[in-house]
Order: C-alpha cells, then sequence, then structure tokens
C-alpha cells in the first residue's frame, strides 16, 4: 500500500501483512482522503534561519537537476517521493525538494513528519540533530496507511 492511493502527498510505498489465529475483518476499500502537500504543510511554521539552513545551493541544484524530485505548493497534484534515512546525506534518490521564492530546500523533519502523518504537534528531543531526525523518518511508516491496516485488525 502507498499513502499516495488514499490521496495522501506522498509515495512511501510498503508491503503490509496482516494475520491472526482467528477470523480477521473484511477488507474495506482505502479511503480517499484527497489532501493536498500545502495543506499538510500549513500548520508547520519554520524560521527563517531553518529556511536558509535547508537551503540547497543553485550549484548542487545546476549538477543534479534531472535526478532531483522537485514539488510545488503551488502544485495541488504535487506528491513527494518517499523519504530515506539518507535524506540530507545523500543528494539524489532519497526524498523530494521544496521549490519555493527562495529556491530549492530540503524539507524540514517537522514538514516530512507531517507528510508521513505525524500529528502537527509532534516535538523531538531538543538535542537531537537533524540529520537524525531525518534518519529516524526514513525508516518510519506511514501512519495513515498504518490506521487503515489496522483498523481491520
Amino acid at each position: 500500500l502507498c499513502p499516495s492511493m488514499m490521496g495522501w502527498p506522498n509515495r512511501r510505498p510498503r508491503v503490509y501483512v496482516r494475520c491472526g489465529l482467528e477470523g480477521l475483518a473484511p477488507w474495506r476499500e482505502l479511503p480517499a482522503i484527497q489532501t493536498t502537500l500545502a495543506a499538510e504543510l500549513a500548520c508547520i511554521n519554520l524560521t527563517e534561519s531553518e529556511r536558509v539552513e535547508l537551503r540547497v545551493s543553485t550549484e548542487m541544484v545546476r549538477m543534479y537537476q534531472h535526478a532531483l524530485d522537485i514539488v510545488s505548493l503551488d502544485d495541488a497534484q504535487a506528491v513527494t517521493a518517499c523519504f530515506t534515512r539518507a535524506y540530507g546525506s545523500s543528494i539524489v534518490r532519497s526524498g523530494s525538494y521544496l521549490a519555493g521564492p527562495d529556491g530549492i530546500r530540503r524539507f524540514a523533519p517537522a514538514e516530512i513528519g507531517r507528510l508521513l502523518g505525524f500529528p502537527p504537534k509532534w516535538n523531538w528531543p531538543a538535542d537531537m540533530s537533524t540529520r537524525r531526525r531525518w534518519q529516524l523518518l526514513g525508516n518510519s511508516l506511514s501512519l495513515p496507511v498504518v490506521r487503515h491496516v489496522v483498523s481491520h485488525i
């Protein structure tokens, strides 16, 4: 299952197995959530210094332009790529980048958490680095999909 199949703006295809000793509830159709990237990130307010820290240099964007998945909040159909634990250390195949008025930047951990379905008020330990947060999120699951799978048990 993938959250994008439910209308959630993130691709994170995973195999989910449900089993039990007794009968399981019949499988129901995936719910249609139909939200947008802009709507999910609207509750995340980054400071200017955070935005600057996340910015990707123009030279780096030019060098890897054909391999980067760049999305925009203005695109109602935008769906981000799967964020991996290598996000922030590998420029390609580790997640999407956000285009904005100040250029291209990485997604903040709070934004990635939101795209995985974490609540807007989700907090990390204050002393945890951005890179460590990206690593942990890269090993996470999509909560909207997990909710649907668990509802069948």
